[in-house]
C-alpha cells in the first residue's frame, strides 16, 4: 500500500510516489509521457493518492474527536 500511515505522515504530497503511480498507470495504458495526468485518472477511473491520503487523515482526526477518554 503506497500510503501506509497516511495519518501520521499527513499533509505531505509524496510527488515520488505519485510519480511512480502515474507512470505506472501510464505503461499500463500503452501512453506516452507527455500525456495529461487527468486523462489517465479519468480513463483508470481513479484520482490522485493526496485525495485519499487526506481522506484518510480526516477520517483519523474525526475518529479521534469522538473518542471518549476516561480520566
Amino acid at each position: 500500500m503506497l500510503y501506509y500511515g497516511c495519518e501520521i505522515w499527513g499533509f505531505h504530497y509524496g510527488k515520488v510516489v505519485e510519480k511512480v503511480r502515474l507512470q505506472y498507470l501510464k505503461t499500463l495504458l500503452g501512453v506516452k509521457n507527455p500525456t495529461n495526468s487527468a486523462a489517465v485518472y479519468c480513463e483508470t477511473g481513479s484520482f490522485p493518492l493526496k485525495v485519499v491520503r487526506l481522506f484518510g487523515i480526516f477520517k483519523f482526526w474525526f475518529k479521534l474527536l469522538q473518542t471518549k477518554i476516561a480520566l
